[in-house]
């Protein structure tokens, strides 16, 4: 769901029962109950070009309380430096609105951005979504990781590494039940995450392709702090653009994107059975 610019425009708070979205000077937060509950990504608000250093939130906000579990404090996006393509915001393509993130390969190794939070998620259920569109022509990887640990840091603990190989024509996580993958379109990607339960759910375009643990391995313990994106692989220049990126509690998503009854979330049962990672 790409949230109205015109509504979320300066200070300006729009409401849903008792979730609030307000637009601040890099970013958009997600409040509830007083507290910060996310942040929700939609880059309408950001500048074009080179997303480094934009959309930090580099205090608790006004809302002055930070929860149980920290604070939502980050400095934004943060491009590698020394990478051979920028990690830009774009307003050639966008899902719902007028401006994405784009990822290009040069071709081979490309844009590579990371957003971390200062403070873990240690507990609590969340929902970490996004849109990603993946041309034709781009025959390169799409690489997402979702760490356990800060990845500016080096920390690379599973959580999910998500990839849509342009090659074989498959998005998958390592280790999953691999789909096909969809080009020319946008399609969300949706993770169901349990912390205090130590499970996880992954869907792509709807259709569910893994159930199990979120703690992979590795010596950090089942938090969430780090995301890593970036372009690899291919024999073509070419670029994928990741828009609607939110990390927010159930109750959150249940406001911003209201969605027909089904499944429960993460109770599908008998359907995890041949879908969980295959472990080392």
């Amino acid at each position: 769901m790409k949230l109205n610019k015109n509504i979320l425009g300066g200070a300006a708070i729009m409401t849903a029962g008792c979730i609030s979205i307000a637009s601040t000077a890099s970013g958009t937060v997600v409040v509830a109950e007083g507290r910060q509950a996310g942040y929700n990504y939609t880059f309408e608000d950001l500048n074009l070009g080179n997303v480094d250093g934009q959309g930090g939130f580099l205090d608790s906000g006004p809302w002055g309380n930070c929860g149980g579990d920290g604070c939502w404090w980050n400095n934004g996006w943060t491009d590698f430096g020394g990478t051979p393509r920028p990690t830009n915001v774009v307003n050639t393509r966008a899902s719902g609105g007028s401006q994405s993130l784009e990822f290009s390969t040069n071709p081979g190794y490309g844009s590579d951005a990371y957003l971390d939070l200062t403070e873990a998620r240690h507990s609590g259920q969340w929902i970490l979504s996004f849109d990603i569109y993946q041309p034709s022509e781009y025959d390169g990887t799409a690489h997402i990781y979702l760490s356990r640990g800060a990845t500016g840091s080096g920390v690379f603990q599973e959580g999910f590494h998500f990839q849509g190989n342009g090659t074989s024509g498959r998005f998958y996580d390592s280790g999953s039940t691999q789909l096909s993958l969809r080009q020319d379109e946008w399609v969300n990607v949706r993770v169901d995450i349990d912390l205090d339960a130590n499970t996880a759910e992954a869907r792509y375009g709807g259709d569910l392709f893994y159930i199990g643990p979120w703690n992979n391995g590795g010596d950090f313990p089942n938090q969430i702090q780090g995301v890593n994106i970036w372009a690899a692989e291919g024999t073509t220049a070419a670029a994928f653009n990741i828009d609607n990126f939110m990390l927010v509690d159930p109750a959150s998503w249940a406001a911003l994107v209201p969605e027909p009854s089904g499944l429960t979330l993460l109770g599908l049962g008998v359907l995890g059975l041949g879908l969980r990672r295959r472990r080392s």
